[in-house]
């Protein structure tokens, strides 16, 4: 979209210069400048060299050229990083964002990406790169709506680093406007497990009780990937907490509210593996017995919805496909069978009867 209008508008104000003074110039009316800048009309492309030679910049700077050849270029980049990273090709993925942020340092929307690439800990520059990222976007971008965006991530890095001070710190610089500040103090309280803070702000947020439980399941995969607790009791604690506050959603709003009903249940089964490993076979089974009854009880849906990726010990990527099924209640038949996890269970007389509801 070509930028003239507002470059007009704004090249005219950095010089002083009245909307009169500058039809004079240009020897048209004043009200044909007011248009210019409101968008309702264009100069005539016989007039460009003349409003670029009084402004001192280029025809290519005037109408936008620049920030159009930058949007295009951002496009592709956000369509080539997904398609590497699909094919596991994670380093070539973000080496683009790297020169991507190099070229344009002040397209705060690209920094807060690479940054947000950057948490999912795949990356040699996660961790340190991400926060003074987080950091410059904070403090030198003007636009409200993209700091507080910076505020809710770098309260999200200390969060993740057990730094819960910090993070709290940083969640209290959110107004108190749309439960914004509500809703980073329950995270923050999620990640810390303040079982005292999490009472008092779960009915503050209880309306956007889903939202904060996804944001508490992606900081788990972040732990699980950097901190590898996977089998810990406080990854189970979180896990429950996350579950804790799907019931709130799922209780006041039903299902028309929970867009990720299927995250909902992919925690029961969370649970029931962990269960599993630490030897508590009858709670892996209330969970077993959860997740069956949510698939049948909202339908067929699916379990999983696209790929994933692992690294092996050597740092090697392999792409993760989703398994095949027939219908999405055989997904869920191959997962308990398919899951190493489960394999204290095969005997169990209440595993058993799950799976044979499913198949019913």
């Amino acid at each position: 979209m070509i930028q003239i209008s507002e470059n007009l508008r704004r090249l005219r104000r950095e010089r002083d210069v009245t909307q009169e003074e500058l039809a004079a110039t240009l020897g048209v009316a004043a009200q044909s400048v007011s248009k210019w800048e409101r968008g309702e009309n264009f100069p005539d492309i016989t007039l460009l060299p003349a409003l670029a030679n009084y402004f001192e910049v280029t025809t290519d700077e005037l109408i936008g050229m620049d920030e159009i050849r930058d949007e295009e270029r951002v496009r592709a980049v956000r369509e080539d990083f997904h398609k590497l990273h699909f094919d596991g090709k994670i380093e070539e993925a973000i080496e683009l964002y790297r020169d991507l942020v190099r070229d344009l340092p002040h397209d705060w929307e690209v920094q807060l990406e690479f940054a947000s690439h950057l948490s999912s800990g795949w990356y040699a520059e996660s961790g340190e790169k991400e926060l003074e990222i987080l950091m410059r976007v904070y403090e030198k971008c003007s636009d409200g709506e993209t700091r507080l965006e910076a505020i809710r991530a770098i309260a999200r890095y200390h969060a993740l680093r057990r730094e819960y001070d910090t993070a709290t710190m940083w969640a209290n610089k959110l107004p108190t406007s749309a439960q914004l500040r509500d809703d980073m103090l329950l995270e923050v309280a999620l990640y810390a497990q303040d079982r005292a803070a999490m009472t008092m702000l779960r009915e503050k947020v209880s309306d956007n009780a889903e939202r904060a439980a996804a944001a508490t399941y992606q900081l788990i995969a972040l732990e699980e990937s950097q901190f590898k607790c996977a089998d810990s009791q406080e990854h189970i604690a979180m896990v429950e907490s996350i579950v804790t506050l799907y019931d709130i959603a799922y209780n006041r709003f039903g299902t028309e509210r929970i867009e990720n009903i299927k995250l909902y249940v992919v925690q029961f089964l969370r649970l029931a593996e962990r269960y599993c490993t630490t030897g508590e076979p009858e709670k892996a089974c209330d969970y077993v017995e959860l997740s069956v009854e949510y698939q049948l009880r909202e339908g067929n849906f699916p379990l999983t919805s696209g790929y994933g990726l692992s690294r092996d010990p050597d740092g090697n990527v392999t792409v993760i496909e989703p398994p095949p099924a027939t219908t999405m209640f055989a997904e869920m038949i191959q997962h308990f069978q398919q899951t190493d996890a489960f394999d204290p269970l095969r005997t169990h007389p209440r595993f058993i009867a799950a799976l044979a509801r499913l198949r019913a």
